[in-house]
């Protein structure tokens, strides 16, 4: 890795970011879009460990802990939608009958 003069090294974060990156680009990686079984994995780990990202992105190789947890939080934000998305659409088309009106009036 080039460092620019007057600059270190990176630590902790960003050198665990730098290396992840710099594998998949050894390795000839190209990460275009998520997997189902990275969808599981993440979702799985969390529901098992809590939001550990740096320990769940270990299972995910070629992915960082930054994109383990936005991928979470897509999910849940997506699957939270759909929900509330699903209970928009039934109260728009039920019909709700109030009992005290009389249908012949």
């Amino acid at each position: 890795m080039r460092v620019s003069p007057g600059r270190s090294l990176p630590t902790g974060r960003a050198a665990r970011r730098e290396s992840v990156h710099a594998e998949a680009r050894a390795n000839g990686d190209v990460r275009l879009g998520w997997t189902r079984e990275e969808d599981h994995i993440i979702l799985s780990s969390v529901t098992a460990c809590g939001p550990k990202w740096v320990e769940i992105a270990m299972q995910l190789p070629g992915r960082t802990e930054h994109a383990a947890r936005n991928r979470y939080h897509r999910l849940i934000s997506r699957s939270a939608g759909a929900e509330s998305d699903s209970m928009i659409r039934t109260s728009m088309y039920a019909t709700h009958a109030d009992p005290g009106l009389d249908a012949n009036a």
